[in-house]
């Protein structure tokens, strides 16, 4: 019975906040428009930027070249006389947003939706890895909300940085399957999925992130066996 009522505690958090998230981003739910510099603000006192509507131009020309060639767009011809698109790092297209992005009813659909998405994965991530360390529902909740919506990255969002927004929803996974991976039997298949998410924050467009995440990891590491080794 007890177990049962947490368990509803815990699916009533993340509705709060999945409900949260749908009604502060409500702009981001049409499916016609993509915000820039210039446009009026979705959000009030944020501000917008050409990014928001450069990050379109990748999945529009790989969503073109599949349709138009049906072919994976290594290649975009529609810029700067020829132009890589795979290879450029911000370029997301190997990525767990490619459904949405090939067959949302627009591209615009696709992105904004994408950018729920993560979101919604960085609060059902961190909610996971407080209640792995504190086994508390409501630190768990108070955490996962917080984490959602500071301000960096809601200014980020508006900024249209879904370079950092995209890799910033996996990095509770990485140090949630870390531990696991230290404290539970099944260390192989948690340091995968360690391995995984690693590499999501990279098809995610956000390789310099990488960089920073890594130095961050390798100091969490060597802290972890230095308070064990204390202990």
């Amino acid at each position: 019975m007890l177990k049962n009522a947490l368990t509803k505690e815990r699916v009533a958090h993340i509705s709060i906040i999945f409900i949260v998230i749908l009604v502060y981003f409500h702009p981001y739910i049409n499916i016609n428009t993509m915000p820039a510099r210039g446009d009026e603000s979705n959000i009030v006192d944020s501000h917008t930027s050409d990014l928001l509507g450069q990050i379109a131009l990748y999945p529009i020309e790989s969503r073109k070249t599949l349709e138009e060639y049906g072919q994976f767009p290594f290649w975009s011809p529609w810029r700067l006389g020829g132009t890589p698109t795979f290879a450029k790092p911000q370029a997301v297209f190997f990525y767990i947003n490619l459904p949405l992005i090939l067959f949302a009813p627009t591209v615009f659909a696709g992105i904004k939706w994408s950018i729920l998405l993560h979101f919604a994965i960085a609060a059902v991530a961190m909610y996971a890895l407080m209640y792995y360390l504190s086994k508390n529902n409501l630190v768990s909740f108070v955490t996962a909300f917080v984490y959602t919506f500071n301000g960096y990255m809601v200014s980020r969002l508006n900024w249209g940085q879904t370079n950092i927004i995209y890799p910033y929803a996996w990095l509770p996974l990485i140090f949630l399957f870390t531990f696991y991976a230290f404290e539970k039997k099944e260390w192989v298949a948690n340091s995968i999925l360690v391995g995984i998410f690693f590499a999501f924050t990279v098809l995610g467009g956000g390789a310099q992130i990488f960089l920073y995440i890594a130095i961050m990891y390798i100091y969490f590491i060597i802290l972890y066996f230095i308070i064990n080794m204390l202990n």
